[in-house]
């Protein structure tokens, strides 16, 4: 009784003092009501450190993590960040390709335009908040065939597109701002190149070089190895001047399609080799030193389990590596995702919204968010937003094609500061770019 007592004392005096009513609610379904129309009610407030150390939180429990600068609710195993569910905007006339994003630009290839010549979109955020087409891209060189598009990154005022079949061996396409218009400035070739190697289906630029993979290459009998290929950048009198570097797969007997993904930052270099292992799939780090690219660790499935495709989904940002783990057994499909900090610890998520019966089919991450796109086959496909700030993985949001009628979210897709960028398709024809802020 004695906190009953306190509570009715303070009601009169909330009242008078604030002009702030608390008493027992109109509605047939609330116990309490608040009504005011110049006052709020505040929450309790904390940093983040501060709301997870709370001890034996209620279900239900709510509060104002200042350090996020928003609010959470604990939901039974977990805290939830409470967010407005922004409006998906539709972009039209762009069809569904590789995407790459910064603050300021997205790129989307498209390898099929043109017969397989191929192009790629820029998009630009203006003045109003809003994502247009600022131009479409295309090789000097450009042919038939050439499928210029097959990925796609940026970093800063430079953008990188491959052409995984020009030439027959492939080629990347460097551009650049000249004059407030994107131009291209370089192509980068592999030395050792020949037909089939699919030089650049993959890649990862960075303002110092690009990691360029080739999971074509054959480097031992029957065995498509492949190999990636690190472009260094310098700049002389203005122009950039790129020396290469070559990382060979380090068992290629054994590895297949090393190079299928990369990922890179700062001097860590991240190789997916999918299909090493009878498809298993391994993961290799190399760590760049004085120019030279040395392994230091591999990552791989210690279960053994088959079709596991480690390297098949990959994504890094400036504090988190994550890696995707499928296995396909039969008729049970089940799935992890792996994140590293750079400290080197190792959580995994294991948010019921995400794991139980998927597997993580591509990635995406910006900072301490990731992006999965998890699914069982290419008509049940969720893409989850999940916040790992401070090794606490926290469920924020979740995009299915549920929300749209028939669609399906497709595995290309990207994230910067502000928005979500992905692709939704009826499987049949039609293709949908959308964009939501988070």
């Amino acid at each position: 009784m004695k906190k009953l007592f306190i509570i009715i004392l303070l009601f009169p005096f909330l009242t008078l003092a604030q002009s702030v009513t608390i008493d027992p609610s109109s509605s047939t379904s609330g116990i309490l009501e608040v009504k005011s129309n110049s006052k709020g009610v505040i929450p309790a407030r904390m940093s983040s450190a501060e709301r997870r150390d709370i001890p034996n939180p209620a279900e239900g429990m709510i509060v104002y993590d200042t350090t996020q600068k928003a609010m959470y609710v604990y939901s039974g195993n977990q805290y939830k960040k409470l967010i407005a569910e922004e409006e998906s905007i539709v972009i039209d006339g762009i069809k569904d390709g590789p995407i790459a994003s910064n603050n300021q630009y997205v790129i989307i290839g498209d390898p099929t335009f043109n017969y397989n010549t191929g192009r790629s979109t820029l998009l630009k955020l203006n003045s109003s908040n809003e994502w247009v087409i600022e131009a479409y891209l295309q090789a000097t060189d450009a042919a038939a065939g050439a499928r210029f598009g097959s990925a796609v990154d940026i970093a800063g005022n430079r953008i990188a597109v491959g052409a995984s079949s020009a030439g027959g061996k492939g080629a990347v396409y460097i551009f650049e701002i000249l004059n407030g218009t994107w131009v291209q400035r370089s192509k980068l070739t592999a030395s050792n190149g020949v037909a089939g190697d699919y030089f650049g289906s993959s890649l990862d630029l960075e303002n110092s070089g690009v990691a360029i993979g080739a999971p074509g290459v054959v480097s031992a009998p029957l065995n498509i190895t492949g190999r990636v290929y690190y472009f260094s950048r310098t700049t002389i009198q203005g122009n950039s001047i790129w020396f290469q570097s070559i990382i060979e797969a380090p068992n290629p007997n054994i590895d297949k399609n090393f190079g299928a993904k990369v990922v890179m930052k700062d001097v860590n270099l991240y190789i997916g080799a999918p299909e090493s292992y009878a498809g298993r799939g391994i993961t290799y780090l190399f760590e760049r030193v004085n120019g030279i690219f040395t392994g230091t660790h591999l990552f791989y499935d210690s279960d053994n389990n088959p079709n596991g495709k480690i390297g098949r989904a990959l994504a890094i940002s400036d504090s988190l590596v994550v890696i995707g783990l499928s296995n396909v057994n039969y008729n049970e499909v089940e799935g992890y995702t792996f994140v590293y900090s750079k400290s080197g610890n190792t959580t995994i998520i294991l948010n019921p919204e995400i794991q139980g019966g998927f597997f993580p089919k591509a990635l995406s991450a910006y900072r301490s968010n990731i992006l999965a796109l998890h699914g069982k086959n290419i008509y049940q496909n969720d893409l989850f937003l999940v916040s790992n700030e401070e090794q606490k993985n926290t469920y924020i949001r979740k995009i299915n094609a549920n929300t749209f009628g028939h669609y399906s979210v497709t595995e290309n897709f990207t994230i910067n500061n502000k928005f979500i960028f992905y692709f939704l398709s009826d499987l049949i024809s039609s293709e949908k770019l959308f964009y939501t802020k988070y």
